[in-house]
């Protein structure tokens, strides 16, 4: 399983990078950023292509389609230790200015737990809107880094400015969203 876990980390790797210059340039950046993200695409693609028709990728499709089914008990004892972790990490919400980083932790273990809920068949809606919330900070996040490797991103201050009252609005939403989550978070711990 091991080496299940690190093949799709790979191939989420490889498409990370076209993925976030989508969701940047659909976003409506600045005209220079915009162009330059236009341009950092292409070989981007490229090379998610070359990954997709590799042998790896391959052999990780047929792997994944030889697992078997899974066992509904010992899915809920992981979940309730997901939950548990989730509920640990939950508390950066609480900080006034939590490190993006942080919170995509936070947002990766989310999304662990509710799919793990849809799976058990259990009611997923209120972690969903934590997921939703912190998926939109990942968003601007991607565009922090993406930034970091734009050569006139010092000409962009404005729209810096405006990614980060983006991140404070998202962190509000996502407290709040967390707050009314929390309840449904702990009777899958209990």
């Amino acid at each position: 399983m091991r080496a299940l876990a690190d093949d799709l980390r790979w191939l989420r790797n490889a498409a990370q990078r076209v993925r976030d210059i989508d969701v940047v340039t659909a976003a409506n950046p600045p005209e220079p950023f915009r162009c330059w993200l236009c341009d950092q695409r292409a070989p981007a693609r490229s090379a998610l292509l070359h990954a997709l028709d590799s042998p790896r990728t391959g052999g990780l499709t047929q792997a994944l389609s030889l697992i078997p089914p899974g066992d509904e008990a010992l899915a809920r004892k992981r979940t309730k230790a997901l939950a548990k972790r989730v509920a640990k990490l939950a508390t950066v919400l609480d900080e006034q200015e939590p490190e993006l980083d942080e919170l995509h932790r936070l947002r990766r273990a989310i999304r662990r737990l509710r799919y793990a809920l849809e799976w058990l068949g259990d009611d997923a809606k209120p972690v969903k809107r934590v997921q939703e919330a912190l998926g939109e900070l990942g968003d601007v996040r991607a565009t922090f880094e993406l930034l970091e490797e734009f050569p006139e991103a010092g000409d962009l201050g404005d729209f810096q400015r405006e990614l980060w009252a983006r991140v404070h609005s998202g962190h509000h939403k996502a407290r709040k969203a967390w707050r009314k989550a929390r309840t449904s978070v702990i009777k899958v711990r209990s």
